[in-house]
Protein backbone atom coordinates (compact mmCIF):
# COMPACT_ATOMS: atom_id res chain seq x y z
CA UNK A 1 0.00 0.00 0.00
CA UNK A 2 1.28 3.46 -0.89
CA UNK A 3 2.23 5.74 2.04
CA UNK A 4 -0.40 8.30 1.09
CA UNK A 5 -3.07 5.58 1.10
CA UNK A 6 -2.04 4.51 4.60
CA UNK A 7 -2.34 8.11 5.81
CA UNK A 8 -5.77 8.54 4.20
CA UNK A 9 -7.05 5.29 5.72
CA UNK A 10 -5.63 6.27 9.12
CA UNK A 11 -7.56 9.57 8.94
CA UNK A 12 -10.82 7.76 8.18
CA UNK A 13 -10.31 5.29 11.04
CA UNK A 14 -9.39 8.08 13.44
CA UNK A 15 -12.38 10.20 12.46
CA UNK A 16 -14.68 7.25 13.06
CA UNK A 17 -13.15 6.45 16.45
CA UNK A 18 -13.43 10.07 17.60
CA UNK A 19 -17.08 10.27 16.51
CA UNK A 20 -18.02 7.07 18.31
CA UNK A 21 -15.44 7.25 21.09
CA UNK A 22 -17.85 6.60 23.95
CA UNK A 23 -19.00 3.39 22.26
CA UNK A 24 -15.46 2.18 21.53
CA UNK A 25 -14.41 2.98 25.10
CA UNK A 26 -17.39 1.17 26.63
CA UNK A 27 -16.85 -2.12 28.53
CA UNK A 28 -18.54 -4.06 25.74
CA UNK A 29 -16.01 -2.81 23.19
CA UNK A 30 -13.06 -3.19 25.55
CA UNK A 31 -13.57 -6.90 26.16
CA UNK A 32 -10.15 -8.62 26.44
CA UNK A 33 -8.39 -5.28 26.01
CA UNK A 34 -5.99 -4.75 28.90
CA UNK A 35 -4.85 -1.16 28.38
CA UNK A 36 -4.65 1.80 25.99
CA UNK A 37 -1.82 0.19 24.06
CA UNK A 38 -3.95 -2.86 23.33
CA UNK A 39 -6.92 -0.62 22.51
CA UNK A 40 -4.85 1.30 19.96
CA UNK A 41 -3.57 -1.89 18.32
CA UNK A 42 -7.06 -3.35 18.08
CA UNK A 43 -8.72 -0.22 16.72
CA UNK A 44 -6.02 1.36 14.55
CA UNK A 45 -3.75 -1.61 13.96
CA UNK A 46 -0.81 -0.86 11.65
CA UNK A 47 -2.21 2.61 10.93
CA UNK A 48 -1.59 3.94 14.46
CA UNK A 49 1.78 5.40 13.51
CA UNK A 50 0.22 7.37 10.62
CA UNK A 51 -1.90 9.51 12.92
CA UNK A 52 -0.68 12.88 14.22
CA UNK A 53 0.21 12.80 17.89
CA UNK A 54 -2.17 15.69 18.56
CA UNK A 55 -5.01 13.61 17.09
CA UNK A 56 -4.16 10.64 19.28
CA UNK A 57 -4.77 12.87 22.29
CA UNK A 58 -8.38 13.29 21.09
CA UNK A 59 -8.84 9.60 21.82
CA UNK A 60 -8.05 10.29 25.50
CA UNK A 61 -4.87 8.26 25.21
CA UNK A 62 -1.66 9.29 26.92
CA UNK A 63 1.46 9.02 24.79
CA UNK A 64 3.50 7.17 27.41
CA UNK A 65 0.81 4.51 27.77
CA UNK A 66 1.11 3.63 24.07
CA UNK A 67 4.81 4.46 23.63
CA UNK A 68 5.58 1.15 21.92
CA UNK A 69 3.02 1.89 19.21
CA UNK A 70 4.23 5.41 18.41
CA UNK A 71 6.37 6.33 15.41
CA UNK A 72 9.61 8.33 15.88
CA UNK A 73 7.78 11.47 14.73
CA UNK A 74 4.98 10.90 17.25
CA UNK A 75 7.58 10.43 20.00
CA UNK A 76 9.20 13.76 19.11
CA UNK A 77 5.80 15.45 19.35
CA UNK A 78 5.18 13.74 22.68
CA UNK A 79 8.47 15.12 24.04
CA UNK A 80 7.83 18.64 22.79
CA UNK A 81 4.17 18.71 23.86
CA UNK A 82 4.07 21.36 26.58
CA UNK A 83 1.01 19.73 28.19
CA UNK A 84 3.01 16.59 29.04
CA UNK A 85 5.87 18.48 30.70
CA UNK A 86 8.22 15.87 29.25
CA UNK A 87 11.14 18.27 28.86
CA UNK A 88 11.03 18.90 32.60
CA UNK A 89 10.83 15.22 33.56
CA UNK A 90 13.93 12.99 33.47
CA UNK A 91 11.88 9.79 33.89
CA UNK A 92 9.68 10.56 30.88
CA UNK A 93 12.66 11.49 28.71
CA UNK A 94 14.49 8.33 29.75
CA UNK A 95 11.49 6.20 28.84
CA UNK A 96 11.04 7.85 25.44
CA UNK A 97 14.74 7.74 24.54
CA UNK A 98 15.11 4.13 25.68
CA UNK A 99 12.34 3.22 23.24
CA UNK A 100 14.15 4.63 20.20
CA UNK A 101 17.86 4.16 20.89
CA UNK A 102 17.87 0.38 20.50
CA UNK A 103 17.34 0.69 16.75
CA UNK A 104 19.73 2.81 14.63
CA UNK A 105 16.97 3.28 12.07
CA UNK A 106 14.47 4.49 14.69
CA UNK A 107 17.15 6.67 16.26
CA UNK A 108 18.07 8.34 12.97
CA UNK A 109 14.42 8.96 12.10
CA UNK A 110 13.73 10.35 15.56
CA UNK A 111 16.55 12.88 15.32
CA UNK A 112 15.53 13.86 11.79
CA UNK A 113 12.12 14.89 13.14
CA UNK A 114 13.62 16.24 16.38
CA UNK A 115 15.87 18.68 14.50
CA UNK A 116 12.99 19.79 12.28
CA UNK A 117 10.65 20.30 15.24
CA UNK A 118 13.16 22.17 17.43
CA UNK A 119 14.07 24.44 14.51
CA UNK A 120 10.41 25.23 13.87
CA UNK A 121 9.91 25.96 17.57
CA UNK A 122 13.09 28.09 17.62
CA UNK A 123 14.59 25.94 20.38
CA UNK A 124 18.36 26.44 20.60
CA UNK A 125 18.94 24.37 23.74
CA UNK A 126 17.00 22.16 26.15
CA UNK A 127 16.77 24.40 29.20
CA UNK A 128 16.37 21.76 31.90
CA UNK A 129 19.97 20.70 32.56
CA UNK A 130 19.14 17.30 34.06
CA UNK A 131 16.85 16.44 31.13
CA UNK A 132 19.43 17.65 28.60
CA UNK A 133 22.19 15.66 30.33
CA UNK A 134 20.05 12.54 30.18
CA UNK A 135 19.16 12.98 26.52
CA UNK A 136 22.77 13.55 25.48
CA UNK A 137 24.29 10.77 27.60
CA UNK A 138 21.78 8.17 26.42
CA UNK A 139 22.32 9.22 22.80
CA UNK A 140 26.13 9.14 23.00
CA UNK A 141 26.00 5.71 24.63
CA UNK A 142 23.81 4.46 21.77
CA UNK A 143 26.07 6.08 19.17
CA UNK A 144 29.32 4.74 20.66
CA UNK A 145 29.33 1.42 18.73
CA UNK A 146 28.63 3.31 15.48
CA UNK A 147 31.41 5.91 15.78
CA UNK A 148 34.05 3.49 14.50
CA UNK A 149 32.28 3.30 11.13
CA UNK A 150 31.36 7.00 10.89
CA UNK A 151 32.50 9.07 7.92
CA UNK A 152 33.25 12.78 8.33
CA UNK A 153 29.75 13.56 7.04
CA UNK A 154 28.27 11.46 9.87
CA UNK A 155 30.21 13.40 12.51
CA UNK A 156 29.05 16.63 10.85
CA UNK A 157 25.41 15.48 10.94
CA UNK A 158 25.45 14.41 14.58
CA UNK A 159 27.66 17.08 16.15
CA UNK A 160 26.62 20.07 14.05
CA UNK A 161 22.94 19.26 13.51
CA UNK A 162 21.33 16.39 15.43
CA UNK A 163 22.87 17.05 18.86
CA UNK A 164 22.94 20.85 18.62
CA UNK A 165 20.33 21.55 21.33
CA UNK A 166 21.94 18.97 23.64
CA UNK A 167 25.68 19.66 23.27
CA UNK A 168 25.76 22.22 26.08
CA UNK A 169 25.74 19.18 28.39
CA UNK A 170 28.88 17.66 26.88
CA UNK A 171 31.59 16.98 29.48
CA UNK A 172 35.23 15.87 28.97
CA UNK A 173 34.37 12.40 30.31
CA UNK A 174 31.78 12.03 27.54
CA UNK A 175 34.55 12.19 24.92
CA UNK A 176 35.78 8.72 25.85
CA UNK A 177 33.21 7.19 23.48
CA UNK A 178 34.81 8.92 20.47
CA UNK A 179 37.62 6.85 18.87
CA UNK A 180 40.99 8.63 18.77
CA UNK A 181 41.89 7.19 15.37
CA UNK A 182 39.31 9.21 13.43
CA UNK A 183 40.48 11.53 10.65
CA UNK A 184 41.49 15.16 10.96
CA UNK A 185 38.34 16.17 9.08
CA UNK A 186 36.20 14.20 11.53
CA UNK A 187 37.85 15.84 14.54
CA UNK A 188 37.31 19.21 12.88
CA UNK A 189 33.64 18.39 12.24
CA UNK A 190 33.13 17.69 15.94
CA UNK A 191 34.98 20.84 17.03
CA UNK A 192 32.92 22.98 14.64
CA UNK A 193 29.77 21.54 16.24
CA UNK A 194 31.04 22.56 19.67
CA UNK A 195 31.92 26.02 18.33
CA UNK A 196 28.35 26.52 17.08
CA UNK A 197 27.01 25.89 20.58
CA UNK A 198 29.77 27.88 22.31
CA UNK A 199 28.78 30.90 20.22
CA UNK A 200 25.47 31.06 22.12
CA UNK A 201 26.20 29.10 25.32
CA UNK A 202 29.81 29.36 26.55
CA UNK A 203 29.50 26.41 28.98
CA UNK A 204 32.69 25.66 30.91
CA UNK A 205 32.43 21.92 30.30
CA UNK A 206 32.09 22.48 26.57
CA UNK A 207 35.15 24.75 26.54
CA UNK A 208 37.12 21.98 28.26
CA UNK A 209 35.86 19.44 25.72
CA UNK A 210 37.05 21.63 22.85
CA UNK A 211 40.47 22.02 24.46
CA UNK A 212 40.76 18.24 24.98
CA UNK A 213 39.75 17.49 21.38
CA UNK A 214 42.32 19.97 20.06
CA UNK A 215 45.00 18.12 22.04
CA UNK A 216 44.01 14.88 20.28
CA UNK A 217 44.21 16.28 16.73
CA UNK A 218 46.42 14.21 14.41
CA UNK A 219 49.79 15.67 13.49
CA UNK A 220 49.43 18.38 10.85
CA UNK A 221 45.71 18.80 11.48
CA UNK A 222 44.67 22.46 11.59
CA UNK A 223 42.56 23.77 14.45
CA UNK A 224 39.37 25.49 13.27
CA UNK A 225 38.97 29.05 14.54
CA UNK A 226 36.11 30.22 16.74
CA UNK A 227 35.58 33.38 18.75
CA UNK A 228 36.38 31.53 21.97
CA UNK A 229 39.79 30.45 20.68
CA UNK A 230 40.65 34.08 19.84
CA UNK A 231 39.77 35.63 23.19
CA UNK A 232 42.73 37.31 24.88
CA UNK A 233 44.95 37.07 21.80
CA UNK A 234 46.69 39.98 20.09
CA UNK A 235 46.10 40.65 16.36
CA UNK A 236 49.59 39.22 15.69
CA UNK A 237 48.69 36.01 17.52
CA UNK A 238 45.39 35.88 15.64
CA UNK A 239 47.34 36.22 12.39
CA UNK A 240 49.53 33.26 13.34
CA UNK A 241 46.46 31.21 14.23
CA UNK A 242 44.84 32.21 10.92
CA UNK A 243 47.88 31.04 8.95
CA UNK A 244 47.89 27.70 10.78
CA UNK A 245 44.17 26.98 10.85
CA UNK A 246 43.14 26.84 7.22
CA UNK A 247 41.11 30.04 7.70
CA UNK A 248 42.55 31.53 4.49
CA UNK A 249 40.52 28.92 2.63
CA UNK A 250 37.41 29.02 4.83
CA UNK A 251 34.96 31.92 4.50
CA UNK A 252 33.22 31.18 7.81
CA UNK A 253 36.49 31.17 9.74
CA UNK A 254 37.81 34.37 8.18
CA UNK A 255 34.53 36.13 9.00
CA UNK A 256 35.00 35.00 12.60
CA UNK A 257 38.53 36.43 12.56
CA UNK A 258 37.28 39.83 11.37
CA UNK A 259 34.39 39.76 13.81
CA UNK A 260 37.08 39.57 16.51
CA UNK A 261 39.33 42.22 14.91
CA UNK A 262 36.44 44.69 14.64
CA UNK A 263 36.16 44.80 18.43
CA UNK A 264 37.99 47.78 19.93
CA UNK A 265 40.29 49.76 17.61
CA UNK A 266 39.46 47.99 14.34
CA UNK A 267 41.94 50.03 12.28
CA UNK A 268 44.86 49.29 14.60
CA UNK A 269 43.85 45.62 14.88
CA UNK A 270 43.61 45.09 11.11
CA UNK A 271 46.88 47.00 10.61
CA UNK A 272 48.71 44.69 13.03
CA UNK A 273 46.95 41.59 11.69
CA UNK A 274 47.78 42.18 8.01
CA UNK A 275 51.33 43.23 8.85
CA UNK A 276 51.85 39.86 10.52
CA UNK A 277 50.10 37.89 7.75
CA UNK A 278 52.21 39.46 4.99
CA UNK A 279 55.45 39.58 6.99
CA UNK A 280 57.04 36.53 5.39
CA UNK A 281 59.34 35.82 2.47
CA UNK A 282 56.49 34.09 0.66
CA UNK A 283 52.85 35.14 0.69
CA UNK A 284 50.43 32.48 1.97
CA UNK A 285 47.88 30.86 -0.32
CA UNK A 286 44.39 32.31 -0.07
CA UNK A 287 41.16 31.34 -1.80
CA UNK A 288 39.43 33.90 -4.02
CA UNK A 289 36.28 33.87 -1.86
CA UNK A 290 38.28 34.53 1.31
CA UNK A 291 40.41 37.16 -0.44
CA UNK A 292 37.25 39.01 -1.51
CA UNK A 293 35.94 39.00 2.07
CA UNK A 294 39.24 40.22 3.55
CA UNK A 295 39.56 43.00 0.96
CA UNK A 296 35.98 44.19 1.47
CA UNK A 297 36.09 44.12 5.27
CA UNK A 298 39.53 45.73 5.38
CA UNK A 299 38.54 48.47 2.95
CA UNK A 300 35.46 49.29 5.03
CA UNK A 301 37.72 49.76 8.05
CA UNK A 302 40.66 51.65 6.54
CA UNK A 303 38.86 53.85 4.01
CA UNK A 304 37.48 56.11 6.73
CA UNK A 305 41.11 56.91 7.64
CA UNK A 306 42.21 57.87 4.08
CA UNK A 307 41.83 61.63 4.73
CA UNK A 308 44.55 61.38 7.41
CA UNK A 309 46.97 59.26 5.34
CA UNK A 310 50.35 60.68 4.34
CA UNK A 311 52.53 59.19 1.61
CA UNK A 312 54.17 56.78 4.07
CA UNK A 313 50.75 55.40 4.97
CA UNK A 314 49.74 54.92 1.33
CA UNK A 315 53.07 53.16 0.72
CA UNK A 316 52.67 50.90 3.73
CA UNK A 317 49.11 49.85 2.89
CA UNK A 318 49.20 49.55 -0.90
CA UNK A 319 52.70 48.12 -1.27
CA UNK A 320 52.86 45.91 1.81
CA UNK A 321 49.82 45.26 4.00
CA UNK A 322 47.22 44.85 1.22
CA UNK A 323 49.42 43.00 -1.25
CA UNK A 324 47.85 39.62 -0.45
CA UNK A 325 44.31 40.80 -1.17
CA UNK A 326 44.75 43.57 -3.78
CA UNK A 327 43.63 41.26 -6.63
CA UNK A 328 40.15 41.67 -5.07
CA UNK A 329 40.36 45.48 -5.15
CA UNK A 330 37.39 46.78 -7.18
CA UNK A 331 36.80 49.77 -9.43
CA UNK A 332 34.32 51.11 -6.87
CA UNK A 333 37.00 50.95 -4.18
CA UNK A 334 39.50 52.63 -6.49
CA UNK A 335 37.09 55.46 -7.25
CA UNK A 336 36.60 56.15 -3.56
CA UNK A 337 40.33 55.83 -2.83
CA UNK A 338 41.63 58.33 -5.37
CA UNK A 339 38.81 60.83 -5.10
CA UNK A 340 40.72 63.22 -2.84
CA UNK A 341 44.43 62.45 -3.18
CA UNK A 342 47.25 64.23 -4.96
CA UNK A 343 49.41 62.93 -7.79
CA UNK A 344 52.13 61.47 -5.54
CA UNK A 345 49.75 59.29 -3.54
CA UNK A 346 47.76 58.53 -6.69
CA UNK A 347 50.92 57.00 -8.19
CA UNK A 348 51.49 54.95 -5.02
CA UNK A 349 48.01 53.47 -5.36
Amino acid sequence: MKPEQRIEIAKVLLSHLIEFLSQFKSPACRNNIKDDSDWLKVNLGPFADKVDYSELKELNITGLAVLGSLSPEQKVNLLLDSTTGALENVSVVTEVFSSILQSPEQMDKFFEYFVQATNEANITTINNTAVRDTMLNLTLTALAPRFATFETSDFELWFQVNLFVLLASLQPASLSVIPLNISCDSFTAIIKGLDKVLAILPEEGLVSCRHDLVQELPSGCMVPIDIGSLEGKSPTEVAELTLNSGALNDTNQIETVFQFLENGDAFQNVDEFLTAVTNSSELPAISIAVRDIVMNLTFNIISTHFPTFDTADWEAWFKEKLVLVLPSFTAKMLTRTISNIGCTNYRVV
